[in-house]
């Protein structure tokens, strides 16, 4: 009787351990997969950063080397004839626009970068658009005319340097008493400081801002307008016309540099527009960089804004990193960059071993 007793706990025993034993195995490869998956996301994140750093330094000195006109770089081209010849001097012209349209870059023998650049000069300046053009460009962004005017003229209140409050908006000591901290009463710096204007975090989720704010600048508040490199949303909200005519213009400026206001109307009938209009770049363009992240399809996306020094011969620059990774696009997202349809960034003639 007592050897059968003791059989009995024994088992109860046995399965105990061997359970143990189970769960401890299964973590430890847990642990163990886990490790490999972050050394594996770690190692496709300084990948995906080395091809932004090496897309960044290209870009870059075709900035800093290339003519800069007033609706893209004009790249110097080594011919494919040139290339099988000695000399080398036969060369050809290509534009990089400036106008956020997408070109595939292709490093050693990786998948190609989608990389767009975008003259600050063609979108809205939120220093110094009227009131009514930013209440335009937030309804552009699904924001609702009512809230949209109430935001523009809290902006206005924001950056303007009295305390006079406009009718149903905060200014000086009001925010302070509510609890938003100091009005700026200056120009912004960047266009992601309007969020602090009063109303404005809290009728724009960070989804709809990011949205909404990468089309807009912070210029300073007497800058030019550049309608041959504006924004489809900036152009609408600056002229105060209809998706058609917008489309006339970007049609009409492929073909031909609209070199003022006049030209614009004269396109569009435009009655209605409140910056100074000129075929002019500003000194900054914002990079755009998506990066492929893994075989997947993702991808990561990296901005940049790119300062050019004004009235220096060797035209030094200057980076300021918006977004350096911003996060992983999913692969549905990733699959509407298609490679076959862009066009190859042109590579400067200097850039090619002679």
């Amino acid at each position: 009787m007592r050897g059968a007793s003791n059989h009995g706990f024994a088992l109860p025993l046995v399965l105990v351990a061997v359970a143990v034993v189970a769960l401890s195995v299964a973590s430890l490869a847990q642990t163990g997969l886990g490790r490999v998956k972050a050394a594996k996301a770690e190692t496709e994140r300084f990948a995906a950063n080395l091809a932004a750093e090496t897309a960044q330094a290209r870009i870059a000195h075709l900035i800093a080397t290339e003519p800069l006109g007033a609706r893209s770089l004009e790249v110097a081209m080594q011919s494919a004839r040139s290339r099988r010849v000695a000399s080398g001097r036969d060369l050809t012209a290509a534009q990089i626009f400036l106008d956020g349209r997408p070109y595939a870059l292709s490093l050693d023998n990786g998948p190609p970068l989608i990389v767009r650049l975008q003259d600050e000069a063609g979108l809205l300046n939120m220093n110094g658009a009227s009131e009514r053009a930013i209440a335009r460009f937030l309804e552009g962004g699904e924001v609702s005319a009512p809230d949209a005017g109430r935001l523009a003229v809290a902006l206005a209140d924001f950056l303007d340097q009295d305390d006079l409050r406009r009718p149903g908006s905060l200014d000086g000591p009001d925010y302070a008493r509510a609890g938003l901290g100091l009005v700026r009463n200056r120009a912004l710096e960047d266009p992601r400081q309007a969020l602090a204007a009063a109303g404005w975090a809290e009728k724009l989720p960070s989804s709809k801002f990011d949205m909404i704010i990468q089309e807009a600048a912070a210029l300073p508040p007497g800058a030019s307008f550049n309608p041959n490199t504006a924004t489809h949303r900036a152009l609408r909200s600056v002229f105060a016309f209809d998706a058609t005519s917008a489309d006339r213009v970007i049609a009409a400026r492929e073909q031909q540099l609209l070199l003022n206001a006049d030209d614009v109307i004269a396109l569009t009938g435009a009655v209605e527009f409140d910056s100074n209009i000129q075929a002019r770049p500003a000194a900054s363009i914002i990079l755009m960089m998506d990066v492929p992240r893994n075989s997947h399809g993702e991808i990561y996306i990296y901005a940049t804004r790119i300062f050019i020094a004004q009235g220096v011969a060797d035209r030094p620059i200057e980076f300021t990193r918006l977004k350096w990774p911003a996060r992983v696009i999913s692969r549905e997202r990733a699959r509407t960059n298609d490679h076959a349809q862009l066009v190859s960034l042109p590579v400067s003639a200097s850039l090619l071993a002679p």
